[in-house]
């Protein structure tokens, strides 16, 4: 279910063209964060870091619009989006085990074992991915603290962009170390063999989820719509 509607309301938030309607999905995304995810102070001081690209794109677009009030609206959409993608995303995967995210994503790529598609590679590769996106706010927050607590300046609005680029770069360093950390761990787990992955025994859907899923995905249709 969640894997589903993140990846409906994700392709809908770029539908969506008014600030009205993408500060009314942004609302959603919060309120469901807030009562879904066990952690929801982790799921907003992790998305904090990914603001200031949310800022950068309002400032971008406020500086190379035809008008202020237009590019406001236009970054306010830009911003808004990306806000929410890194909301929705961080919730799921805060909320989410890794095998649970796992065992989803081989029950929705199954159909593809008929044209001979990896579909275990696939799914492995989609798990590990929404289990790095709170890793990367971890890194940038870490990074950030240490700058900070060598009384490094950041100053405001575009003069702070010089000051991010000297934290992203740590960070993608860090996180290379991360990914080379994993590959020698699935390497050694013999990953990659060629054996279809068992498990102990899958529930289905009960009638209920199955009615909050139509629920969710016709809500993001509609949203995609008609704002």
């Amino acid at each position: 279910m969640k894997a589903v509607l993140l990846a409906a309301a994700s392709a809908a938030v770029f539908f969506i063209q008014t600030p009205g309607g993408i500060v009314a999905a942004l609302a959603v995304a919060v309120a469901v964060a807030a009562t879904g995810c066990p952690q929801p102070r982790r799921v907003m001081a992790l998305a904090a870091p990914g603001l200031a690209l949310c800022a950068f794109g309002f400032a971008y677009a406020l500086v190379t619009g035809p008008s202020l009030i237009e590019g406001a609206a236009s970054g306010l959409v830009i911003a808004g989006r990306m806000a929410f993608l890194l909301v929705a995303s961080a919730a799921v995967s805060l909320s989410t085990p890794s095998s649970d995210a796992l065992a989803a994503f081989q029950r929705l790529l199954g159909p593809l074992r008929r044209f001979g598609m990896p579909v275990d590679a696939m799914a492995t590769v989609l798990s590990l991915a929404l289990a790095f996106i709170p890793r990367v706010f971890e890194e940038i927050a870490i990074v950030r603290s240490a700058h900070a607590s060598r009384a490094a300046a950041f100053g405001a609005g575009l003069r702070a962009l010089p000051a991010w680029g000297r934290v992203l770069t740590p960070v993608f360093v860090r996180l290379f170390r991360h990914a080379d950390a994993l590959a020698l761990a699935m390497d050694a787990r013999a990953f990659g063999l060629g054996e279809r992955r068992t498990a102990l025994g899958q529930r289905p859907l009960a009638a209920g989820e199955r009615a909050i899923l139509a629920a969710g995905v016709a809500l993001c249709v509609a949203a995609a719509l008609l704002l």
